[in-house]
């Protein structure tokens, strides 16, 4: 994710221990595959046999979960991760507007993935980054509809994110500052790094020995694997701010 910020006015908008089965996700994730399914990079595999999964669909085969335990591992946690793709409006793409978003609970399972039709005319796709393509953003969202369903999804959760007010910012949202929860600038990983803001690449190596970012990035990987670093972390972590 890359941001220079457009001006526009925002809007406003104890993590529960893991159920044994819900570990047997994130084990198989450094088998991930970085190559894209598709060749725009719009889909990534992160598991072996394992795809990003919509809340609603059917429960990946071989996890021997019940319906209702299904949909448990499946719906919204009390952790939700997020992660946006953006393009490039004004002079030389100079400012970035959202063009993709997707939010993951604390099993990596995605809750949400939506391309967002840009608020302005897009003057640099960022494509070898973003992955975002002319393509993606004809059947795209409105950008209100998308705003208020993030917004509606998100609302009294612990947010978890990398450089996460790029993304509230580009979203034109707020969130409570005691919900956030941003790897970017927790102490212990910036203390990794000799001080400096890591980046996600770096701790997905460093924490998890995966590689991501490797050419176009995923929204919705880089929120797999922010929410990932968080659950590896999340006791030290909320003991600290208490």
């Amino acid at each position: 994710t890359n941001f220079q910020m457009s001006s526009k006015k925002r809007s406003s908008s104890s993590l529960p221990s893991d159920p044994a089965h819900y570990s047997s996700n994130w084990k198989r994730f450094k088998t991930h595959v970085k190559k894209p399914v598709s060749g725009d990079g719009s889909k990534l595999l992160l598991l072996k046999n394992w795809k990003p999964t919509t809340v609603g669909s059917a429960a990946p085969s071989g996890t021997g979960l019940s319906t209702k335990y299904s949909r448990m591992y499946k719906g919204v946690t009390k952790a939700i991760a997020i992660d946006c793709e953006m393009v490039g409006v004004g002079f030389k793409g100079s400012e970035s507007v959202l063009a993709r978003v997707s939010l993951v609970n604390e099993n990596g399972f995605v809750l949400y993935d939506k391309y967002v039709k840009p608020i302005e005319k897009v003057t640099d796709f960022r494509s070898a980054v973003s992955g975002i393509y002319p393509h993606h953003l004809e059947q795209a969202e409105p950008f209100k509809l998308v705003q208020k369903e993030v917004s509606d999804i998100t609302k009294d959760k612990v947010l978890v994110g990398h450089s996460i007010n790029n993304d509230l910012r580009v979203l034109f949202l707020s969130h409570p500052r005691h919900l956030l929860r941003d790897t970017a600038r927790y102490p212990p990983f910036r203390k990794m790094c000799n001080g400096r803001t890591p980046s996600l690449k770096k701790l997905a190596n460093l924490l998890l020995g995966v590689v991501i970012q490797d050419g176009a990035h995923s929204s919705v990987q880089d929120a797999q694997v922010v929410m990932k670093i968080y659950k590896n972390h999340c006791e030290e972590w909320e003991t600290s701010l208490r």
